[in-house]
């Protein structure tokens, strides 16, 4: 008996299909409950509430989740972690016939995203009792879950970050029209991660732009804690108000002759530190007016009561009342504010190293 390739081929065609239409049934049968499904296993995930005003399920050409009005409340549920006008989840095929929520893409459209440290030193980003960033545990930290989607992107958002933990003062710092796209590799890491968003600054708006690669550390980790993760990339600030970004990071008080904006270029390195994250920023290229300066930053115990910086530079010469005006006598030590005051030196000063 011969059977033609056609009817082969619509045979084998039919029984495709059939295939299909029994994998699938679960799925098409009941759409209302798969919705549920996929939102109950994201707020297990995330360990965090999760509010939406509708829910749109497409399964062809490929599976997508359309989400809007979101709200992902913060573990103190009378607080908001998360706002967005949109979500949109590509989910791939084969986990979701088991009733398994993996998500390959995802853009997020208008996000509201708070970010608080609150009086006892707990960053909301963290699962409850973790004290590290990039600890390599996703489970309850909406950030690092991020990192294990294949492509993410975000426009137009406002991120606001909210400190109570110092003991001299609530901090706030707010950074909007944030565009990001975050691209991870199959197997996990480097991930490739691009910012670019504004500082507004009262009058006017400092402009910030930041690309590079998350990557693990390259020392062994400890025995009880997994690999940390480091950054790497290049820095772009723009007329950045000196005085808001010293109220934030610095000490108070302010003194008077911090003020001005900056232009500032640079390599930068994020790296976990004996305490907290160290910032390092390297090939540093800064102009206030008419002072430029060249050289190397550090700022240790990021996200710890309170950071220290140091400075390595070069600057072109400039009059010393000049930089006096900008660089506060109380920073030196005793003995040079007393031989300022007392002897009225006048001069040019050039730093070279």
């Amino acid at each position: 008996m011969t059977v033609r390739p056609r009817t082969f081929l619509i045979g084998l065609a039919i029984v495709v299909v059939a295939g299909l239409l029994i994998l699938l049934f679960p799925l098409l049968s009941d759409p209302d409950r798969l919705k549920t499904i996929i939102l109950q296993q994201v707020e297990a995930g995330i360990g965090r509430k999760i509010e939406v005003g509708d829910a749109t399920l497409e399964l062809f050409p490929r599976p997508h989740l359309a989400l809007s009005q979101v709200v992902i409340r913060d573990t103190d549920t009378s607080q908001v972690f998360l706002k967005a006008k949109r979500f949109d989840l590509v989910l791939r095929s084969t986990p979701l016939l088991q009733m398994q929520v993996v998500v390959k893409r995802m853009r997020i459209e208008r996000p509201q995203i708070t970010l608080r440290r609150d009086r006892a030193g707990q960053w909301n980003f963290l699962a409850p009792g973790s004290g590290n960033a990039g600890s390599g545990s996703a489970l309850g930290n909406p950030l690092e879950l991020v990192m294990l989607i294949q492509e993410t992107a975000l426009t137009e958002g406002i991120v606001t970050v909210i400190d109570e933990f110092r003991p001299d003062g609530l901090r706030t710092l707010e950074l909007t029209d944030l565009d990001v796209a975050v691209m991870t590799q199959p197997q996990g890491l480097p991930i490739d991660i691009r910012i670019a968003g504004k500082i507004p600054t009262g009058p006017s708006t400092s402009s910030l732009s930041l690309t590079g690669t998350v990557t693990r550390t390259t020392g062994p980790p400890a025995a009880t804690q997994p690999p940390a993760l480091q950054f790497q990339g290049a820095l772009d600030l723009l007329h950045m108000d000196l005085r808001q970004m010293m109220d934030f990071f610095g000490p108070r008080p302010i003194p008077d002759q911090v003020h001005g904006a900056a232009n500032l270029q640079s390599h930068i390195r994020l790296v976990p530190g004996v305490s907290g994250y160290d910032m390092v920023l390297s090939d540093m290229k800064a102009t206030v007016e008419n002072l430029s300066i060249a050289g190397q930053a550090s700022l240790s115990g990021i996200m710890t009561r309170q950071s220290t910086f140091a400075l390595t530079v070069s600057a072109t010469p400039v009059s010393l009342d000049e930089l006096l005006s900008r660089f506060p006598a109380q920073w030196l030590p005793p003995h040079l504010q007393s031989l300022l005051a007392e002897r009225e030196i006048k001069g040019i000063v050039e730093v070279v190293t």
